[in-house]
């Protein structure tokens, strides 16, 4: 109750302020009028900005969360826990739907791939474990989370992988979405190198248009729908 007669309060002393002349307060037709205005612009704001939001939430949650299994992992018996890094190469198809054009806008950026980890073998077979990983597409940054990373053994050198996250796309302010994808590895090319390909999808990934320079009309926000492909090489400590 407390916070919301501060909000009405801070409201009207905007109102107030902007209303008044020198020497007179507002009247209480203007000052009715003017809140109207402004509260229908607040619960537009409210109403048509909850996606972006809601991610960006979902993203640092899964960021936490992928940290703590890490560690987790870290912490478990070394010999069963492996910590990794990657590096290699990508490429990626960024489809964009703009919120005042009809169409969508396709762009193809490529540029290295790199990815720091751990997991852990659960079983004869299976393995769990996260992973963060940094793509650059052009002058932008793709930055995702692989909360949860499983992988299947096939046989001891072959192994197939499915993940799930979320990702941001730095623009000019950050575009959040989920994350996924699956992937083949060849393991021990070299001792404790492994040689990896990845299917990677980002899926509607949302950006606020908040600054004078974006789109005018239409949706509140652009989407993002990105597929890449990834190549690189996984060291084992």
């Amino acid at each position: 109750m407390k916070n919301r007669r501060r909000r009405e309060a801070t409201v009207f002393g905007v109102i107030d302020a902007a209303c008044r002349k020198p020497g007179k307060r507002c009247t209480g037709p203007d000052r009715s009028a003017v809140g109207a205005r402004l509260a229908g612009e607040f619960a537009n704001v409210h109403r048509t900005r909850p996606r972006c939001g809601h991610l960006k939430r979902l993203y640092c949650d899964l960021c936490r969360v992928s940290l703590a299994v890490v560690m987790a992992l870290l912490g478990s018996v070394p010999a069963m826990a492996d910590v990794f890094v990657d590096f290699g190469a990508q490429t990626s198809r960024v489809k964009a739907r703009i919120a005042n054009m009809d169409d969508t806008v396709d762009t193809t950026e490529s540029g290295i791939h790199l990815g720091l980890g751990a997991s852990r073998r659960v079983s004869e077979r299976s393995e769990f474990g996260a992973r963060i990983e940094l793509d650059s597409m052009g002058s932008d940054m793709f930055l995702a989370v692989r909360a949860l990373d499983y992988r299947y053994h096939i046989s001891d050198r072959y192994a197939v992988s499915a993940f799930l996250g979320a990702a941001r796309l730095d623009l000019a302010t950050p575009a959040y979405g989920y994350y996924f994808g699956a992937g083949f590895q060849l393991r021990d090319l070299w001792p404790r190198w492994d040689v990896n390909l990845d299917l990677r999808y980002g899926d509607k990934v949302a950006r606020d248009n908040l600054l004078p320079s974006d789109p005018q009309g239409g949706s509140p926000d652009n989407f993002y729908d990105v597929l890449g492909i990834s190549a690189y090489l996984s060291y084992r400590f």
